[in-house]
C-alpha cells in the first residue's frame, strides 16, 4: 500500500486531473457572467465615442489618456479594458466568451510560469504539475475572492495583467543570451503590466527585480547587460504611471486629511490580519512546506547558492515587498477600505515571495554546507512523500471549512442550480430593461432567488439616483431604472 500511495503521489496525472478539478467550475462561472458595475459605465463612455465617429481603438486612446491627466495613471489596463468593452461590441454572450477567455490565459500563464521555473532552476522539470497544483490550489482556495471570475472589469484590470507578468516573468526565465524574441517580448510585457493599477505595477517591478537578481548570478554578471531589459522595462513603465497627474487629483479628490502615517499604519495592520488568516484557516503553511521539499532538486549551482541570505533578513525584504504592493491601494482610497480585487493582487505578493522564501531556504543551508537534522529526515525518500500527503490532509479537514472554499461553493451551486437560477435571474433584468417601453423602469427583486457570492451581479439597487441605476438607465436609453422587492 505504502508503495502504492508513494507512486500515486509522483505521478503528474494525479495533479492533471485535480489541477483540471479546480479550473473547470470556475470556466463554468465565466460562461454566466452578466455586466456589472463599471461594465455598464463603460460601455456608456464608448457609446460617446462610438456615436462622435472616433470608433473602439481611437476613443479608448482618448479615455485613456483623460484618466491618465485626471483620475489614475494605469495606461494599459484603462486602454485594453475600453477598447475592448465586450458587453457594448457583443452583447452578453461576447461577454462571457471573453471572460471565459480571460480565465484561460490566467491559468495558462500561471503554468507557464511554474513550468519555467521548474526547467531552469530544478535538476527536473517533473514537478511542474506538482507545483502547478499546489499553488494553483493556494490561488484558488487560500480566499474566496467574489470579484476576480465574473466581473469583466476586474477581470481586464487585474486578472489579465497579472497574467501578462506571469507570462513575461516566465519567458524571462526561460531566455538566454541567444533567445533575444522572448527577451523582447518579455520587456514589452513588462511595460504593459506596469500600466495596470500601481499594486499590480510594484508586484511587477519587484519580481521581474527577482527574475533579473537570479540571472545576474547565475550569468557572467553585469557583461549580459541585455538581459535586463526586462526589468528596466517595468521600472520604467512603473515610473510613467506613478507620475500621472491623475493619482494625485484623484487622490486629494478624496481626502486631503489622510497623512502617511496612517496609511502604513492601516497597511500594516492588513498584511498582519490577511497572514493570519492564511495562516490558521487556510493550507498555505503545508503547501510552503510542499514547496520546501520540491525545492531541495534546486540545481547544484554555485552561482546560484551564493543567492541564499539568513532566513529572518529574507522574511523582512519579502514583507517589506508585500507592504509596497498595498500601500499604494491604502493610500489612494485614504482609508483602510481593501476591496477583493487588492485582496488578489496581495495573496499573489504573498504566494510568490513565499516561494521565493522557501527558495531562499534551501539556498542559504546549501551555501552554510550544512542541514539540519530534522530537516533531511523530513525531505529525504518515503518521509517527503508521506509527508506531503499528511500535511495537506490535515490543513483539508483540519483548518479551514471545505463547503467554504472557492471550489466546493462552484461545485455546489453548480449541481444544485443555484448558480445558473442566479444569473438568470440577472440577465432577466437586463432583458427588462430593454425590453420595457416606460422609460423609468421598475424591476421586480425577487427575494427568493439565491444569491451567488462569485457571480457578480449587475449591482442595480434601490436608489434610482445611483450611479450604476444611472449608468444602466442611459446605457438602455430610459430615464431611470430601480429595484422594487416583490412582496
Amino acid at each position: 500500500m505504502g508503495s502504492g500511495v508513494i507512486k500515486a503521489m509522483k505521478n503528474n496525472n494525479i495533479y492533471l486531473i485535480g489541477s483540471l478539478v479546480i479550473i473547470l467550475p470556475i470556466l463554468f462561472y465565466a460562461l454566466l457572467s452578466v455586466p456589472a458595475a463599471d461594465d455598464a459605465t463603460n460601455c456608456l463612455t464608448m457609446k460617446s465615442y462610438i456615436d462622435s465617429g472616433d470608433g473602439y481603438f481611437y476613443g479608448a486612446v482618448k479615455q485613456t489618456v483623460k484618466l491618465y491627466e485626471n483620475t489614475s495613471g494605469y495606461y494599459f489596463a484603462a486602454f485594453i479594458n475600453y477598447f475592448t468593452t465586450p458587453f457594448a461590441r457583443w452583447g452578453i454572450d461576447g461577454l462571457r466568451i471573453v471572460n471565459l477567455i480571460l480565465n484561460c490565459i490566467f491559468f495558462i500563464s500561471l503554468y507557464a510560469l511554474v513550468r519555467a521555473v521548474c526547467k531552469t532552476l530544478l535538476k527536473t522539470s517533473e514537478h511542474h504539475w506538482k507545483l502547478f497544483f499546489f499553488v494553483l490550489f493556494l490561488v484558488v482556495n487560500g480566499y474566496a475572492n467574489t470579484e476576480i471570475y465574473t466581473w469583466y472589469c476586474v477581470l481586464i484590470a487585474y486578472v489579465f495583467s497579472v497574467s501578462i507578468m506571469l507570462f513575461g516573468l516566465a519567458l524571462f526565465i526561460d531566455c538566454e543570451k541567444k533567445t533575444l524574441p522572448k527577451l523582447i517580448i518579455s520587456a514589452v510585457l513588462a511595460l504593459l503590466v506596469s500600466g495596470s493599477s500601481l499594486n499590480v505595477a510594484v508586484v511587477n517591478i519587484e519580481l521581474f527585480f527577482v527574475a533579473a537578481l537570479i540571472k545576474l548570478y547565475r550569468t557572467s554578471g553585469f557583461r549580459n547587460i541585455i538581459l535586463y531589459i526586462p526589468f528596466a522595462m517595468a521600472l520604467v513603465g512603473g515610473f510613467i504611471n506613478l507620475l500621472a497627474p491623475g493619482n494625485y487629483i484623484r487622490h486629494d479628490a478624496v481626502t486631503t486629511n489622510y497623512n502617511v502615517i496612517s496609511a502604513v499604519a492601516h497597511t500594516i495592520s492588513i498584511i498582519y490580519d490577511r497572514v493570519l488568516s492564511l495562516v490558521s484557516e487556510t493550507v498555505f503553511i503545508p503547501v510552503m512546506i510542499i514547496i520546501i521539499i520540491c525545492c531541495r532538486e534546486l540545481k547544484d549551482d554555485e552561482r546560484l547558492t551564493r543567492l541564499g541570505i539568513h532566513p529572518f533578513i529574507m522574511s523582512v525584504l519579502c514583507a517589506a515587498a508585500v507592504f509596497l504592493v498595498d500601500f499604494p491601494v491604502v493610500f489612494g482610497y485614504a482609508d483602510k477600505y481593501f476591496p477583493d480585487r487588492c485582496v488578489y493582487v496581495q495573496d499573489v505578493a504573498v504566494y510568490f515571495f513565499g516561494i521565493i522564501w522557501c527558495m531562499d531556504l534551501v539556498l542559504y543551508y546549501r551555501k552554510k554546507g550544512k542541514t539540519p537534522g530534522l530537516w533531511d529526515a523530513m525531505t529525504k525518500g518515503k518521509p517527503a512523500v508521506y509527508l506531503c500527503l499528511v500535511l495537506f490532509s490535515l490543513a483539508v479537514y483540519g483548518h479551514s471549512a471545505p463547503d467554504g472554499w472557492t471550489t466546493m461553493y462552484m461545485y455546489k451551486n453548480i449541481i444544485n442550480g443555484d448558480a445558473v437560477e442566479y444569473a438568470d435571474s440577472q440577465k432577466d433584468l437586463l432583458r427588462e430593461i430593454k425590453s420595457s417601453e416606460l422609460s423609468d423602469v421598475v424591476l421586480p427583486y425577487d427575494e427568493k432567488v439565491p444569491v451567488d457570492k462569485f457571480i457578480k451581479g449587475t449591482g442595480i439597487g434601490w436608489d434610482p439616483d445611483d450611479w450604476i441605476n444611472r449608468g444602466y438607465a442611459q446605457l438602455f436609453d430610459k430615464n431611470s431604472v430601480v429595484m422594487e422587492t416583490l412582496e
